[in-house]
């Protein structure tokens, strides 16, 4: 099996559920990566045996294996997703260096995932500019404030702690820098705060 090879088909399926049949997971799960490199498929296969206990420790050692041989090609053809789970993939298996860096990338994805959920849920996501011009930080809960969305720098400066931590693991910095590039393309709110801000580069390449 060459992982380099692109996964021939005509029609790519999205979110795979989860089904009770290993085998018959695997087989769906391949339609999500149709014209991607076979690496991706197997990456998300291995995980999906690591996540049921199923011969844990030898699939552990395949994903290591293949990442390690094929880090750009599966970071630039995956999406978020499939990045996210192979770093959560590392907090449940990876040394306890490889886990801390992990998190911090899963966290910071999935955080962005529970609130853009909520804006979706319960608040208009238009921004109106006239009240961001003066609108001023104010308590939240426990001593937090809110964020000064024309020029504080709580996002520059979290994004600079985490370029410097995962610059340490050349594996997780690909996936980051991938993650940056697809979240700040997409239709974040925190991308529409970044418009309204004033001076401070959320992006900060690591």
């Amino acid at each position: 099996m060459n992982l380099t090879d692109i996964i021939p088909g005509n029609q790519r399926a999205h979110n795979v559920q989860r089904v009770g049949d290993i085998a018959q997971h695997k087989q769906l799960i391949e339609q999500e990566f149709v014209g991607k490199p076979r690496v991706c498929a197997e990456v998300a296969k291995c995980i999906i045996h690591i996540r049921r206990n199923d011969q844990r420790e030898q699939h552990v050692n395949l994903l290591t294996d293949m990442l390690q041989k094929h880090t750009q090609l599966f970071v630039n053809n995956s999406d978020i997703r499939w990045l996210v789970s192979v770093c959560d993939t590392i907090v449940d298996t990876g040394t306890p260096e490889q886990r801390s860096t992990a998190m911090i990338i899963s966290n910071f994805v999935n955080l962005l995932k529970l609130w853009d959920t909520s804006v979706d849920i319960m608040h208009n996501t238009e921004f109106c500019n006239q009240r961001t011009a003066v609108y001023k930080p104010k308590p939240l809960w426990a001593g937090a404030i809110t964020f000064s969305i024309r020029d504080g720098d709580m996002v520059h400066n979290m994004m600079r702690r985490i370029n410097s931590c995962v610059k340490t693991d050349p594996l997780l910095l690909a996936i980051w820098r991938r993650v940056m590039v697809l979240l700040r393309d997409s239709d974040l709110t925190l991308n529409r705060m970044q418009w309204l801000h004033s001076s401070k580069n959320f992006w900060i390449e690591p």
